[in-house]
């Protein structure tokens, strides 16, 4: 299939989506269709490490890890895309003491390589709010030489344009992919209730238990206020959340 014809097929069924969710699927596959196993997309903050929203479909065992740790705080996928850099790639698996000094970089790069990617490509523009980046990561089990040549550089840079124009965010209890956030600098109302519901010393079961939804959505949700808030810890969340006046008891 020409490039052209890729852009057009793809152009149509995201035209016939009705929801994000819908979108979702489209860009999920079109970028499967290149080789893709995971798609990564978020907006960040430009003068800030904030990232509004997140929402990925790789590991959900790898998301938390990379999450719990924080490694957004130094990713140098974040840092060169948020910078203006259009593109970043890592071939995972591959760094060595000889071509990055940086012992966090190393670690993350063979952690992907545990986690089954071989291959991650960040591609960055301008997101839909002032002052933000999107950014879009192409995320594959394959290495670089399996993906190469320029009909696959092509049809990924017409991707990425696609998915920059039409990709939307999902809601934060999406079953099918790890979400975090939605708009800029807005905590959800389930995200309030839920730091209420910490601010009275409740447990992540209890708060469960309190709302009856499962654990692992508390989880989400508090994660999501941390990125929002570009806060370390769920107790920083709530106590920029409670100065700036997005909560109140």
């Amino acid at each position: 299939m020409s490039e052209e014809q890729f852009a057009i097929d793809y152009i149509d069924r995201y035209s016939e989506t009705k929801s994000a969710e819908d979108r979702w699927k489209v860009t999920q596959s079109m970028l499967a269709e290149l080789g893709a196993s995971a798609v990564n997309l978020a907006v960040a903050n430009c003068d800030t490490r904030g990232i509004y929203w997140f929402q990925s479909s790789m590991r959900e065992d790898w998301l938390h890890h990379y999450i719990d740790n924080a490694y957004f705080e130094w990713d140098p996928f974040i840092d060169n895309l948020k910078s203006g850099n259009l593109i970043y790639e890592a071939k995972c698996g591959l760094e060595n003491r000889k071509s990055t000094t940086d012992s966090q970089i190393l670690g993350l790069n063979w952690e992907l390589q545990d986690a089954g990617y071989g291959y991650l490509r960040g591609i960055g523009f301008n997101g839909e709010f002032s002052g933000t980046r999107k950014l879009l990561t192409f995320c594959s089990d394959e290495s670089l030489t399996s993906l190469s040549g320029k009909e696959f550089e092509d049809k990924l840079r017409v991707a990425s344009v696609l998915v920059a124009a039409f990709q939307d965010s999902l809601e934060t209890n999406h079953e099918d992919s790890f979400v975090f956030g939605r708009t800029p600098g807005t905590l959800s109302d389930r995200e309030k209730e839920i730091l209420r519901l910490l601010a009275r010393g409740h447990l992540n079961t209890q708060i469960a238990f309190a709302l009856g939804i499962a654990e692992v959505t508390v989880r989400k949700h508090l994660q999501s206020a941390r990125l929002k808030l570009d806060a370390r810890t769920r107790e920083e969340a709530l106590a920029i959340a409670l100065i700036s006046g997005e909560l109140d008891l």
